[in-house]
């Protein structure tokens, strides 16, 4: 009997909060699911769209010449290309196969958004977390850029692609005791960034990551990252030669030289559009003006020259 008793003192009490807990937390994922679910459906229903989105035409127009050396445009040309080529290279195999480099690739753009969502998952599950929270991760993600940022959902557009390949790689990264596969992370972040050579916040978080609490897997990551990089644009720049690095270096909007500058640009030009805009309305008005006093004197005019007519008339009816 004491036995029995001390048994059952010695037991972990189970809080009576415990299962209201639960069911908010699937209240709260079933919330995210619709809300997910009902954000997507304008970037679904536009996939359908022959009206090309921004920035697809510019993409197929490159996919064209994917396998040219007129993907890197010489200096001086009326485009240039500022992307690496592995989604070029993509989409122009899909123009070879189905005669259209738009539709297909708003398809891989989609698979890639669905890519980026699952790899979320996976990698807050390795980080430690429950389903749940690895679960409302991923649907947070979902609804975010399918509310927020629909315009990149189903884009023909290496950024998806480039977001996918990367979130994998750390998915594969974080938690895994094997050098082969760590390096293996390494190269399919090394083909994020040849598709996309701006997604570089998770590589370099990876990269701090692992020489913090993983430094006995630093060495294969790193050195097949670096080898993999340092070797595709080697490959690069053989194939075509100083034009690759004219391109893929020409300024960007978003570039750390013009980050102080944009929103004072922004501002000037806000200004003078304001200010040309009136000197335009002003123009107008007064245009409108000298056309309506040139009305009035042709009338006049008119009116004069019409009244002189009918007094000959009368005259010469007279005599």
């Amino acid at each position: 009997m004491l036995a029995r008793m001390h048994r059952v003192l010695n037991e972990p009490r189970r809080s009576a909060s415990a299962p209201r807990h639960w069911q908010a937390g699937y209240a709260g994922l079933a919330i995210l699911a619709a809300i997910a679910c009902v954000a997507l459906v304008a970037p679904l229903h536009r996939i359908g769209f022959f009206v090309e989105e921004p920035n697809e035409g510019w993409n197929a127009t490159h996919a064209l010449h994917a396998f040219d050396r007129d993907l890197c445009p010489p200096p001086g040309s009326l485009i240039i290309n500022n992307y690496p080529p592995l989604w070029f290279c993509l989409t122009g195999l899909l123009y070879r196969s189905f005669g259209d480099p738009i539709f297909p690739g708003r398809a891989v753009a989609l698979l890639a958004f669905a890519g980026t969502a699952v790899p979320i998952f996976a990698l807050v599950r390795r980080l430690g977390a429950s389903p749940t929270a690895s679960l409302a991760s991923a649907l947070s993600f979902v609804a975010a850029m399918a509310g927020l940022f629909d315009g990149w959902v189903g884009l023909v557009e290496p950024q998806m692609l480039a977001h996918a390949l990367v979130t994998i790689g750390a998915a594969m990264l974080v938690g895994t005791r094997s050098r082969k596969t760590a390096a293996a992370a390494a190269l399919v972040m090394a083909l994020g960034g040849l598709t996309k050579h701006t997604v570089i916040a998770l590589p370099l978080a990876s990269a701090v990551w692992i020489l913090a609490y993983r430094r006995d897997l630093g060495v294969a990551f790193l050195g097949k990252g670096l080898l993999a990089a340092g070797s595709a644009v080697l490959a690069l720049l053989v194939g075509y030669d100083e034009t690759f690095i004219y391109n893929v270096t020409y300024p960007r909007l978003l570039s750390m030289q013009h980050l102080a500058t944009n929103l004072a640009s922004i501002q000037g030009l806000g200004a003078h559009c304001s200010l040309r805009g009136r000197r335009l309305e002003s123009a107008q008005a007064e245009r409108h003006r000298l056309d309506l006093r040139r009305a009035v004197h042709c009338g006049r005019l008119h009116h004069d020259s019409g009244v002189r007519q009918r007094a000959r008339s009368q005259q010469q009816y007279q005599f």
